[in-house]
């Protein structure tokens, strides 16, 4: 992880979520050999689809599976759908993506625009 770490050069706060943050937020063995690391970065800069992609390049290299969610202004977004990845590998073209905001599920265009 330190590698992902560099790649966020201080920018950005990140840390680990479900169940490796329970784990180690309560010392309750709950993660098994198998499980993914679900990882949030907190990003209130905009995060360009290029070094998402790049991101995700860098979690592939890791031995466990890593589900990461970026914290825009906007609400929790999918750092793979925002690097364009949906089954094929795709280059983001634009378009909308699902946020996870406190009122629910919204499609927004640029999750680090005001409102």
């Amino acid at each position: 992880m330190s590698a992902v770490a560099a790649l966020l050069d201080g920018e950005a706060v990140w840390g680990p979520t479900g169940s490796v943050g329970f784990e180690l937020a309560t010392g309750h063995p709950v993660t098994r050999p198998g499980s993914d690391l679900d990882l949030v970065i907190r990003a209130p800069r905009r995060m360009s689809p290029a070094f998402a992609k790049h991101l995700l390049d860098a979690f592939s290299a890791l031995p466990s599976t890593v589900d990461c969610q970026l914290d825009t202004p906007c609400g929790g977004i999918s750092l793979a759908e925002w690097a364009g990845i949906g089954g094929p590998l795709l280059t983001r073209t634009g378009g909308v993506v699902l946020a996870r905001t406190s009122h629910g599920p919204k499609l927004v265009d640029d999750p680090w625009s005001p409102e």
